[in-house]
């Protein structure tokens, strides 16, 4: 593709004398084809020969049959005979809704006639841009026997104006304002920046801040033979850097404009700076003459403050020599550089020796000794010891470093044998108190077994024989005497009454955890509960046959859940539970959720225990005591979930 690098003006002339060429050549060619339908062998060839243009004639089927010579630089090959439409693939440049995209002999052979539609032809990577005219041949009686279709190259034009349009836009794309004026002060150009920023450029002229002095630089131009002027002025809050131009033998101004408002606005921090500096310099002078005698003032407090950190050291370390605890510093190869009061009255001075020669007689570093982990870790580190005196330290060690930069440990131990002593005799204690539990539970589950036994066998029975008794002596008298129908009134309390022996005795100890096991007594007590409190739902889930479960094991999973599901009814709001018990790898788990309301298990544990109820702590007693673990997770609006672990 050719690149047009001429000024424009160059280009607007050029492109008005290649239409005025188009346009004769055109009118030649159509004054020609009008005056004779059917031009004779030497005309067509004469036209052919010397035409400028493409010319193709097609006969009534489309093939063409003649072309000019110029054809050939745009179309290579052979065209005689073959099909107009296969050969040039010409594209309309502007599409019309009536019209198809692609040009084709068919319409003009069809009687339409084209003038001077532009088209595209796209030959490899390259586009050619063509003038179209197209008329349909006909003979003497009109009728149409081919056509003649005339292609005039204007692809040198369209180039030229896309060269035109891009020269034009520079001026209407730059971001800074640029304007155009005679000498009068008449604006003959303003591009869209300085239309946005002067609205009012054109009806102010000369009186606008942006043409202010345009006349005097104008006459000092001419004076001074001069092209270019530069200047800087303020419009509004914006300072601007103008360039003015003399064009046109000095008729017009041109005058570009560029925004430095921050320049100048750095200009004038520059000034106000060195302003400031220039104080600031006298200022730092006279701090510096008071700081001489400052200095002097400081020099003197600073002895008065050395004997008071002395003074103050002394005081530190007599508070060192009266702690109720050990505190030594203790150096990499084992020496020990201080010792306070109570660690030397427990161990003696260490008199040169490293730390395991005079505590313990050693040769060497004790292998239990933790003291040197601080050093290896660089933190805190926390442990316990039981010193040669035979009592027991908690022991605190920390990474030190001394005032000559080396590398110290600082060391503080705490007598606990008293509180150890008191731990041990609590824990005895507990575990004393932990098996009068479990005993307590025993002799409880014992005696409610026994009670429930006592129900059924002896309260249980009695109530069946006295209902079959009134049955009998209800029959003998007759349902409908006096009598009968006082006996009859008798029978649903007695029914009543063994319900409620039956409820009692099943409350105290389910005759079905005994006989069939604590599955059979889950699945019971699942479908009793859902009974009792119809609105809420069980999902129970048993994972795990029933000889795994040990038996001593299987009354505290069944009072595990019957208290959780009585808390759930209680308190919670649900409407499902879902209940599992199963065996994970080595533990027999019991699960027990629900989709209630939730509560604040922070502040429900932090109660007193004769506040928060004996639900939870009955519960986390029968897991401890039966040898497993308790865990219970609730937040509000989320329900709560129970977890107890055994190990097999």
């Amino acid at each position: 593709m050719k690149v047009v690098t001429k000024t424009k003006a160059e280009l607007t002339k050029e492109i008005d004398g290649l239409r005025a060429q188009l346009k004769e050549s055109e009118k030649k060619l159509f004054t020609i084809l009008e005056a004779q339908n059917q031009p004779s062998e030497l005309t067509a060839r004469l036209i052919l020969n010397e035409a400028t243009d493409i010319i193709i004639v097609c006969d009534e089927n489309g093939k063409i049959t003649r072309t000019s010579d110029v054809t050939h630089r745009y179309i290579e090959g052979k065209l005689l005979l073959k099909p107009f439409d296969a050969i040039l693939k010409l594209r309309f440049s502007f599409l019309h809704p009536l019209r198809k995209e692609d040009f084709s002999v068919s319409e003009v052979l069809k009687g339409r006639i084209l003038r001077r539609e532009e088209v595209i032809l796209q030959r490899d990577r390259e586009a050619f841009h063509f003038l179209l005219s197209a008329r349909p041949l006909t003979d003497q009686h009109r009728r149409i026997h081919g056509c003649v279709v005339t292609l005039t190259d204007i692809t040198e034009i369209k180039q030229m104006e896309a060269e035109l349009a891009r020269l034009a836009s520079f001026p209407r794309l730059n971001p800074n304002p640029i304007t155009e004026v005679d000498v009068a002060g008449n604006v003959i150009y303003s591009n869209p920046a300085a239309e946005r920023l002067f609205p009012d450029l054109l009806k102010a002229g000369l009186k606008h801040p942006w043409l202010v002095d345009l006349e005097k630089i104008s006459e000092t131009l001419k004076t001074e033979s001069r092209k270019t002027y530069n200047r800087e002025l303020r419009v509004g809050d914006i300072w601007y850097q103008q360039t003015i131009h003399s064009i046109m033998e000095g008729t017009r101004l041109r005058i570009y404009g560029f925004d430095i408002t921050e320049r100048k606005e750095m200009e004038e921090e520059l000034r106000k700076s060195r302003d400031e500096l220039e104080i600031r310099v006298q200022e730092r002078t006279a701090e510096l003459m008071s700081a001489v005698e400052e200095l002097q003032d400081e020099i003197s407090e600073r002895r008065r403050a050395e004997e008071a950190v002395k003074a103050e050291r002394q005081r530190f370390n007599d508070v060192l020599e009266i702690l109720p605890a050990y505190l030594v510093l203790l150096s990499p190869d084992y020496h020990v550089p201080f010792a306070n009061r109570f660690f030397r009255e427990r161990f003696g001075e260490s008199y040169g020796k490293r730390c395991f020669e005079y505590l313990f007689g050693l040769s060497e570093p004790c292998e239990t000794c933790e003291t040197y982990t601080a050093l290896k870790t660089r933190a805190p580190h926390k442990w316990e010891w039981t010193g040669p005196d035979g009592r027991n330290y908690d022991v605190f060690d920390f990474p030190f470093t001394d005032a000559d930069g080396s590398t110290l440990i600082l060391e503080m131990g705490i007598d606990i044998t008293e509180r150890k002593q008191a731990e041990e005799a609590l824990r005895e204690s507990e575990n004393r108190l932990r098996s009068l539990s479990s005993q307590l539970l025993t002799a409880q589950e014992s005696e409610r077994r026994n009670i429930a036994r006592e129900l059924h066998d002896g309260v249980g029975q009695m109530l069946t024989a006295v209902k079959f008794k009134v049955e009998n002596t209800l029959q003998e008298i007759g349902e409908r005497s006096p009598k009968g129908k006082s006996l009859e009134a008798v029978i649903p309390m007695i029914r009543e009454s063994m319900e409620e022996v039956r409820r009692i005795q099943m409350d105290l100890r389910p005759s079905v955890l005994d006989d069939l096991g604590i599955l059979a007594t889950l699945s019971w007590l699942c479908r009793r509960f859902e009974a009792t409190y119809t609105h809420i739902h069980i999902e129970k889930k048993t994972e795990i046959q029933e000889e795994e479960v040990p038996a001593l094991l299987k009354t505290v999973i069944y009072r595990i859940s019957q208290e959780a599901l009585n808390n759930v009814a209680k308190h919670s709001k649900a409407d499902l539970v879902r209940l599992s018990l199963e065996k994970a790898e080595n533990r027999i788990e019991l699960r027990i959720e629900d989709n209630g309301r939730g509560f604040n298990l922070e502040k429900i544990l932090s109660q007193d225990k004769d506040k928060r109820g004996m639900g939870l702590e009955s519960m986390r007693e029968r897991a401890a005591l039966s040898g497993g673990t308790f865990a219970i997770e609730s937040t509000r609006g989320q329900g709560a979930r129970i977890k107890v672990s055994w190990p097999t």
